[in-house]
């Protein structure tokens, strides 16, 4: 954190005059930290919403498989003689 100013003795000169700060200078580096720790704020929270995105992906996935596995017993249960293979006809 920047202060503008400081009563502190070590940021006198050695004549003991307290030296003058460019208070612009100063905010500008403060918006610069600013901006660096909302950029790494954004990188973070980008990394974490693909993690997210990923499992979720991965689950829906596996629930659409597991409902089309679900369909396909299903069916073959319904449709006599569906797990027999039907010979190939000569031409």
């Amino acid at each position: 954190m920047f202060f503008a100013h400081s009563f502190q003795p070590q940021d006198s000169t050695a004549d003991g005059n307290i030296p003058t700060l460019d208070v612009q200078m100063v905010a500008q580096k403060r918006w610069l930290v600013s901006k660096r720790e909302f950029q790494n704020l954004q990188k973070e929270l980008s990394y974490f919403i693909d993690k997210e995105i990923e499992k979720e992906k991965k689950r829906l996935i596996d629930k659409e498989d597991s409902k089309f596995h679900y369909m396909q017993n299903s069916f073959m249960k319904l449709v006599p003689n569906s797990r027999k293979k039907v010979p190939a006809s000569s031409t």
